[in-house]
């Protein structure tokens, strides 16, 4: 044989290796349950409370006595929430401070993500000594059911 006619010979030819078109439909149906089984995991929240961040942190915490040792005071107390879970709920109380001390309080303890709220007790006269430390404990409550608890602490000043 010539050159020529090796180069025009034809060869056989091959039969393609691959999946056939039903292997190809179970796995597709395959593929689409476990995409639709994440979408609703995520949906429902048990993949998304990884990103779920309840938290919160006291901006200030002061104690404005009008008096040179005690007198009516002012106590001031800013809470932000810095996590990215709604606050519902703030409650206060005294660690060691005298029995009937009005705690700081607020219209409303609803906090958004990223927001402050300012807190205010009016406190009367004799209750708190200048130059004394106080300590709050504040507990936050997170509409998602999460607690918090934080304590402050600071000097009766004048």
């Amino acid at each position: 044989m010539d050159r020529k006619a090796i180069w025009n010979t034809r060869l056989p030819k091959r039969s393609k290796a691959g999946l056939s078109e039903g292997i190809i439909a179970i796995l597709l149906v395959v593929v689409g349950l476990v995409v639709a089984i994440f979408v609703f995991a995520f949906a429902t929240g048990f993949l998304g409370s990884a990103a779920v961040s309840p938290k919160a942190a006291i901006q200030q915490f002061d104690i404005a006595v009008s008096g040179a040792g005690a007198g009516p005071a002012v106590v001031t107390l800013i809470v932000k929430n810095t996590g990215n879970v709604r606050i519902t709920d703030i409650t206060t109380e005294w660690v060691n401070a005298p029995p009937g001390t009005p705690v700081p309080t607020a219209a409303s303890t609803t906090v958004d993500p990223g927001k402050t709220v300012t807190m205010i007790a009016d406190v009367s006269a004799g209750t708190l000594i200048v130059g004394n430390q106080y300590s709050l404990r504040v507990r936050i409550t997170y509409v998602n059911g999460a607690t918090e608890v934080l304590t402050a602490t600071a000097t009766a000043r004048p």
